[in-house]
């Protein structure tokens, strides 16, 4: 038996789907690159709503510019970082202007292949479709595919001018069943057929796949949805509208919702509770790499203006988008004692609202943000919180049904806050207009990275506190709301390196803006090159690994390439 499968993506906006009748499963785009595709969840909801089986792609882009990681957390985020959902690799080059910058296609390697797909597996994810078309596979050295845990998906749509059509009359016209494109290669033969990007579905033509086989074996490759399942009493989960209805127990068995602090579950469980079923959870707890790709998902770079500063780039709020703010500056994270503090609320706000406070729970109100929920007795901003010293929420007596039993903080959660960088902090020089040396050049270095000084100006690294560092560091201090005083105090260089999170160990392979800190300092200490921007990438690879040895040999410290509390005291007081 042939069954046919639509693949939907951002180019079916506006996608009215016809009837499900004929429809055996249905992919969709969750992510390309480290950018996620929108309108994921908008297919996921209807396959699920439609018992349709279902599998979501992550479009590879190389590893060595795009990290494995960041793209595997791309395709979480695409799904509503929910595991439950099955993905498929799309492997071959993409020309896509829209998706990376002009004149650079992506020409992901089949090592790439298999990097993000474990990463993906690492997030719960099963992963066993390979989207690999033939000339791409040949040009790729036709590597062996067999033995590699992939089920192969071919494509191939044959001669122009395509056929169009219905499924079935584009599949009868390039051959059907008999059709030579079913033929194996790498080792593997094909699962499914990509057949045709012509074939009218609803109204809009997409890429359509045709699966031969037994249906009831499906589930071999894609997320099959007990329609079945009883529920009692249920509450709004996720994103969908209207949301899906889900019991609190399977609320509270979402990975986002267990990275929530223990406090913070035991309140909102509280709130759900006495909502009867009014009030459920969008979103939840995010890692510091889940709330970095939100936020670049939701902003656009930009020369000047904009709402924020990020990595030394202006950035802007996208037209219709959410508020997100940049990575270590959102209680989604994972911060609050290795746990995330905030939750972003579906169903009746108006009832949250008038009924949170008794559970220690404060409405966003000062941001618009009339979704986000958050504990009362912490300050608005996590830069506040920082400031206070990052208190542990209070203890709170809940009246309702105890909460679900905790889990243990993520393996993945921020190193805490450390006695050796509060007194590194409390040991930083002060410096004003006047002072020279490296101090300044750190400090200047540090103004480059937070957008205050033109990274491009080498005249900007002179190490001498002039006019135009005072104008930037006065510039840095007002995004903080501090005294605009032209003084790099303690508070300053602990908003420079975020101190108050914890200053983390780094090693070869580490990345983030904790990388981009330590290149900024080993280019102020004279070992990396500040014209050459590529040395600030936030990649912890050789040329970083080099250039630390060598200044930790400078410093007669072990130089062992790595960087710790040793490494960072010299680094940054030295």
């Amino acid at each position: 038996m042939t069954v046919f499968g639509p693949d939907v993506s951002q180019y079916q906006k506006g996608l009215v789907p016809p009837d499900p009748h004929g429809i055996g499963f249905g992919i969709c785009r969750a992510s390309i690159g480290q950018l996620v595709d929108t309108t994921a969840l908008i297919a996921i909801k209807w396959y699920r709503d439609h018992n349709i089986p279902t599998a979501a792609y992550h479009y590879v882009y190389p590893v060595n510019s795009h990290p494995a990681k960041t793209q595997a957390v791309a395709f979480h985020e695409g799904v509503g970082a929910d595991s439950a959902v099955n993905c498929m690799i799309d492997w071959e080059r993409d020309n896509d202007d829209n998706c990376h910058p002009p004149g650079q296609p992506q020409v992901p390697t089949w090592a790439d292949v298999l990097a993000v797909a474990t990463e993906i597996r690492n997030l719960g994810h099963k992963v066993k479709l390979l989207y690999a078309p033939d000339w791409y596979w040949s040009e790729q050295g036709k590597p062996n595919l067999a033995g590699s845990g992939f089920d192969l998906v071919a494509a191939e749509y044959g001669a122009k001018p395509w056929p169009t059509g219905s499924a079935t009359q584009v599949y009868a016209a390039r051959g059907g069943d008999a059709s030579p494109d079913w033929k194996a290669y790498g080792g593997l033969t094909p699962v499914l057929l990509q057949y045709s990007c012509q074939v009218t579905w609803g109204n809009k033509q997409l890429d359509m796949n045709a699966y031969r086989g037994d249906p009831a074996v499906l589930g071999n490759w894609f997320t099959l949805w007990n329609k079945e399942t009883t529920v009692a009493t249920t509450y709004p989960d996720g994103y969908n509208s209207p949301p899906t209805q889900r019991t609190i127990e399977e609320v509270f068995a979402r990975a986002s919702v267990k990275m929530l602090h223990p406090e913070f579950k035991k309140r909102w469980h509280g709130l759900m509770i006495a909502s009867e079923g009014k009030l459920g959870i969008g979103g939840a707890g995010r890692s510091t790499a889940q709330q970095q790709a939100v936020f670049l998902d939701r902003h656009y770079v930009v020369t000047s203006g904009g709402c924020c500063i990020y990595n030394g780039k202006r950035y802007q709020l996208k037209k219709g988008a959410a508020h997100a703010a940049p990575p270590l500056r959102s209680f989604h994270e994972n911060i609050v004692q290795g746990y995330s503090a905030a939750v972003d609320a579906v169903g009746d706000l108006k009832w949250a609202a008038l009924n949170c406070e008794r559970f220690g729970l404060e409405q966003a109100t000062w941001g618009g943000e009339v979704w986000h929920f958050q504990f009362t007795e912490f300050p608005h901003s996590v830069s506040a919180w920082i400031r206070a010293g990052s208190p542990p929420p209070k203890k709170m007596d809940i009246p309702g049904t105890p909460p679900p039993t905790t889990t243990p903080p993520p393996t993945t959660t921020p190193p805490p806050t450390t006695n050796w960088a509060t007194d590194l902090m409390n040991k930083m020089p002060v410096l004003k207009k006047g002072n020279q040396g490296v101090p300044v050049k750190r400090c200047q270095h540090f103004l480059a990275l937070a957008g205050q000084m033109d990274p491009n100006n080498m005249g900007n690294f002179d190490g001498v506190f002039g006019s135009g560092t005072e104008s930037a560091l006065n510039r840095f201090l007002a995004t903080k709301g501090a005294t605009q005083d032209g003084t790099c105090d303690r508070d300053c260089w602990d908003w420079f390196m975020e101190a108050g999170n914890g200053i983390p160990n780094l090693a070869k392979g580490s990345t983030g803006m904790d990388v981009q800190r330590m290149q900024r300092m080993l280019s102020a200490n004279g070992k990396m090159d500040p014209s050459n921007r590529a040395n600030f990438d936030g990649v912890f690879g050789s040329g970083t690994e080099s250039a630390l040895k060598s200044f930790q040999s400078a410093k007669a410290l072990t130089a062992d390439g790595k960087c710790g509390q040793q490494t960072w005291t010299s680094l940054l007081n030295g």
